[in-house]
């Protein structure tokens, strides 16, 4: 387990990839965190909806086969672009594993058709 900001996150069979936080007590709902854009950005699970919620951990999903051909600039305004790679390669076995994700820049129409 490890303590961020007075909180545990812990090893959780809902969500083997990453240590996560229940946040409700009845695994509802899970923050996970992921470095990378940002430092320490909360992102969430929900496992009843098999939905990863991945705040801003990249440009969207569409952009991730893209990720090691960054420009020089883009790659500078990322936190550290080390964990952002990491965190977008999260995103991709997370959708190799049938789970839904969405990222805040998705297009709307690929959001809408996940949440029906």
């Amino acid at each position: 387990s490890r303590e961020c900001s007075g909180i545990i996150h812990k090893e959780n069979s809902l969500f083997p990839y990453k240590n996560s936080f229940d946040l409700f007590s009845y695994l509802s709902m899970l923050i996970v965190e992921v470095d990378g854009h940002t430092k320490g950005q909360a992102c969430l699970f929900l496992p009843d909806n098999n939905l990863f919620i991945a705040a801003d951990v990249c440009w969207g999903t569409e952009f991730l086969p893209f990720t090691d051909k960054m420009k020089w600039l883009p790659r500078k305004i990322q936190n550290n672009f080390e964990d952002y790679k990491k965190g977008s390669e999260l995103l991709k076995k997370l959708i190799e594993n049938n789970i839904s994700v969405i990222v805040s820049h998705d297009k709307k129409e690929k959001i809408i058709e996940i949440l029906k």
